[in-house]
């Protein structure tokens, strides 16, 4: 995206809710959880919308991605909340 917001570029075209973007220390990544199959789950797609990959296979929710130091990728601990909890939540950007 411009400084003006122009430029808009599109990330994901996925139907599932995504949400809670971070970006990687290095700015070539986002980590971001999103609801895709179902269940939240934690992805990091390239800023220039290629290379998608699934972090997290969990039943329960995994959701608030991070990034650890520069070079020691994410953190493995993502925050997880039982299901009815989850429900509830909406995901905005």
């Amino acid at each position: 995206m411009n400084s003006d917001g122009t430029g808009l570029v599109t990330l994901t075209n996925d139907p599932a809710e995504d949400g809670l973007p971070a970006w990687s220390p290095d700015g070539e990544k986002i980590a971001f959880t999103s609801v895709r199959g179902g269940n939240s789950e934690i992805y990091v797609i390239r800023v220039d919308g290629g290379g998608l990959e699934r972090l997290t296979d969990n039943p329960t929710v995994d959701l608030g991605p991070a990034w650890s130091p520069p070079g020691s990728g994410w953190q493995r601990k993502p925050k997880r909340l039982r299901k009815s909890t989850a429900a509830s939540m909406k995901y905005w950007i």
